[in-house]
């Protein structure tokens, strides 16, 4: 019920689910520092994915996306001995679950896999297909959202009035229900004909409808972008709703235990979630998060979720970097009384945001950003990859200043 997500956007979010490691240790951002004149960041390739570990261990493995953050070139083929990375930004789930279902009726079945699916709806532009289109959304209105408009409204340049986002909010709900009547029936299929197979279903951020005055995401903390839907079914797994903050960090050593691994590597930031998927209890675990680590947008944010003194609270940290030449501030919210994070205590609890920074500090989840190391590299990607990203709002003008997506 409280899943927390390492980052808010798709690279570092992904990164973070195969390595179960922090953004900053696995290394797969957005830029460097400009003077290294590094972007298209990737993930480092001494680190030991979830796909290695498995293929090791016999496995098949197979990846498909269409989003051209999740691809080889970042590092994320490590460990796949397939790797489907369909080039077009613009294709629907129906056709990522197509593309799947052809790679299963090809597999002999003769050795156990592990198949990872990537769908990006809901994603703006939000424009869910029919018949889906108009289920909640009677506005009639047309509001194209791409990274231009988002950039244009965080630079003060576009409002939308009250009708538009209504619209917008409705027609994200309505390509979320698209989504699911896709990804159900492949999941209800796989289950039908491999009983024995562990299914993680997973988000990997959520999108902002003005709930703290911005929209889209990957450039603040709030839990409209960092808490996401963890689903998981495996063979004698009874029904049952965890209460228990976990992260997304705890998804490989889960795995791994799920399939007589050793859960326990010495480099994983994460812990199995098995005593609590079989019934067992634990208090919230502490969750870190962050974004930015670039000298660009988005900015440097660090977080935490955290028990302290029998509450839950949540510390943001911003670092000093060209667009907060000030210095480092935090923000800290009471997640039990204030869950919307509309109430900043920073002021008033200064201990408790001096107790949730230390333990940052003390579990290797704090990189300053001068201190990061990127495994980026100079000059562009190819015209279809650059359209893909520019497409799904990654890639503008970093000379726009803060709200790049």
């Amino acid at each position: 019920e409280r899943a927390v997500s390492q980052a808010p956007w798709t690279k570092p979010t992904v990164a973070s689910l195969f390595t179960s490691l922090v953004p900053s240790k696995h290394g797969a951002m957005s830029h460097m520092s400009r003077e290294s004149g590094k972007r298209f960041v990737a993930m480092g390739n001494q680190h030991t994915t979830l796909a290695e570990s498995l293929a090791s261990a016999g496995y098949e493995t197979f990846a498909i996306t269409h989003n051209a953050n999740i691809q080889p070139v970042y590092g994320f083929g490590q460990g796949f001995r397939s790797f489907r990375f369909l080039n077009d930004w613009d294709l629907k789930a129906d056709t990522i679950i197509r593309e799947a279902e052809h790679w299963f009726d090809g597999f002999d079945g003769g050795r156990p896999f592990f198949c990872y699916v990537h769908v990006t709806d809901p994603h703006y532009p939000y424009d869910p297909p029919a018949p889906f289109r108009g289920r909640w959304d009677h506005s009639g209105l047309s509001v194209p959202i791409d990274h231009d408009v988002i950039q244009k409204f965080h630079g003060g340049q576009r409002e939308f009035s009250e009708t538009e986002k209504q619209h917008l909010r409705d027609a994200y709900d309505e390509e979320m229900v698209y989504t699911d009547s896709v990804v159900t029936p492949f999941l209800r299929k796989i289950r039908a004909r491999y009983p024995d197979t562990v299914i993680v279903l997973v988000g990997d951020h959520g999108d902002e409808f003005w709930e703290h005055g911005a929209m889209g995401h990957g450039h603040v903390l709030y839990d409209e972008l960092t808490r996401v839907p963890l689903l998981i079914w495996a063979p004698g797994l009874a029904p049952r709703r965890v209460a228990s903050q976990v992260r997304l960090l705890d998804v490989y050593p889960t795995l791994l235990e799920m399939t007589g691994g050793d859960p326990a590597q010495p480099w994983m930031m994460g812990e199995s979630l098995v005593p609590l998927l079989e019934g067992g209890s634990g208090p919230h675990r502490p969750a870190p998060m962050e974004t930015g680590g670039d000298g660009e947008p988005p900015w440097h944010l660090r977080g935490i979720s955290m028990l302290y003194e029998g509450q839950l609270w949540k510390m943001i940290r911003r670092e000093k970097d060209d667009w907060n030449p000030a210095g480092e501030f935090s923000l800290l919210f009471n997640m039990e009384l204030d869950p919307f994070e509309r109430n900043d205590l920073a002021a008033e609890r200064p201990e408790i945001v001096a107790a949730l920074f230390q333990a940052m500090k003390e579990k290797g989840w704090y990189t300053h950003p001068s201190d990061l190391e990127g495994e980026g590299f100079e000059g562009g990607l190819d015209r279809d990859t650059e359209e893909n990203l520019q497409g799904l709002g990654y890639l503008g003008d970093p000379a726009q200043g803060p709200g790049r997506d």
